[in-house]
């Protein structure tokens, strides 16, 4: 198989520079211990110098690099929403395939406090076949639990918290595949 590159090279930029700050402090997040070994703000301002090195903050510490993670996610967000807007939704052929399978859908599963502005963009993509549609799934289920709600499909059923009720799964994924077939037949593709 062949790589598949950018048609859209704007596009492809700006995705890949959302997944660096998608990835600024994630992954990079020291462990929760006892007492700090280096205060707070010199990892956030040298997070990119100290790649690698295990630190141990408190809980208090944590909580401030992860309030700084969501700052640059709600710029991510609102990048998200000007770029689908300008170029349509950043599809595989538009953004390159490496491009579109980590970073872009890894960006999407990020988006589940935010849900309420991409949910729509995010599901239309499944829909019409631009973005798999066991991401829009679990992107909806994430953004579920952000709001302290079941699971409804279960894409990855080890990430939710609950039991899943599996008539109502049933439904709602047939439901979802009803709007694809859908889609496809007015597209005119069976």
């Amino acid at each position: 198989m062949f790589p598949i590159f950018p048609r859209n090279k704007v596009l492809a930029k700006e995705i890949r520079e959302m997944a660096t700050l998608d990835n600024k402090y994630r992954g990079k997040f020291p462990l929760i211990g006892e007492k700090d070994c280096m205060p707070v703000e010199k990892f956030i301002y040298n997070v990119d110098e100290i790649k690698g090195k295990k630190f141990t903050f408190t809980k208090e510490s944590y909580d401030k690099i992860f309030q700084e993670q969501r700052k640059l996610d709600s710029i991510n967000v609102v990048t998200f929403i000007q770029l689908v807007e300008e170029h349509g939704f950043p599809t595989e052929k538009k953004i390159g395939g490496l491009n579109f399978t980590g970073n872009l859908i890894s960006l999407i599963l990020h988006f589940p406090h935010f849900e309420h502005l991409v949910g729509e963009h995010i599901k239309e993509a499944a829909i019409k076949g631009d973005l798999p549609k066991w991401c829009y799934m679990y992107f909806y289920d994430r953004a579920q639990m952000v709001k302290d709600k079941p699971c409804l499909y279960y894409a990855i059923p080890q990430a939710c918290d609950g039991p899943m009720d599996e008539e109502l799964t049933k439904i709602a994924r047939e439901k979802l595949e009803e709007m694809i077939v859908s889609f496809k037949n007015k597209k005119g593709e069976n």
